[in-house]
């Protein structure tokens, strides 16, 4: 019976850390759209695309920022 029972949870815990060891999650992504070129002083559009699969409660993108020069413009 202790025999078969050890067997039993070895196998158990042997499914569980098979299983839990795929991972679907990549790492995050970024695109960024923006123009070659721009005067000095002159205002611009960046577009900025972030993906990221397999996120879930601990395993996230939380934020991206823009900087500029070293200087942060946007969060």
């Amino acid at each position: 019976m202790k025999k078969t029972l050890s067997a039993a949870a070895c196998i158990a815990a042997a499914l569980v850390l098979g299983w839990a060891g795929v991972a679907y999650a990549n790492k995050t992504s970024v695109v960024i759209a923006a123009p070659e070129a721009a005067s000095k002083g002159s205002s611009v559009t960046i577009t900025i695309t972030v993906s990221h699969n397999g996120n879930n409660w601990f395993h996230f993108t939380d934020w991206a920022y823009i900087k500029v020069n070293g200087t942060e413009v946007q969060r």
